[in-house]
């Protein structure tokens, strides 16, 4: 489960400088971890939320929201992060396909559930 790796990296001298992309989407960033852990995941979440004053030993990290769910709930329970939503997924394949080129193979970009 990705959640708990991606919290650790900091933990870890010589992973501390991977860079880290962590998409919320319908999910719970606490989610299969013991709750005495969740002040850790907390802190973590902000201080990689405010990753502009972190200590120039972390690497780049970087929190979105994928939905406006955890964007909202984000905003309330810890800081504001970016909203990239879900469908952005989809963009190298609309892209491809207005160039006239092979969009490459990903699930029903024209369905009607997919809304830009």
């Amino acid at each position: 489960y990705p959640y708990p790796a991606c919290y650790m990296l900091d933990e870890v001298p010589s992973a501390a400088s991977t860079p880290v992309l962590l998409p919320i989407h319908g999910t719970v960033v606490t989610e299969y971890i013991d709750s005495r852990l969740h002040p850790w995941v907390r802190r973590t979440l902000l201080r990689w939320i405010g990753s502009s004053q972190r200590d120039s030993q972390s690497g780049p990290r970087l929190v979105v929201a994928m939905n406006h769910i955890e964007h909202f709930w984000f905003r309330r329970s810890l800081a504001a992060v970016p909203l990239v939503p879900l469908v952005c997924r989809y963009m190298r394949r609309f892209v491809a396909g207005d160039l006239g080129e092979d969009a490459p193979a990903v699930a029903n970009a024209r369905s009607s559930r997919v809304v830009l």
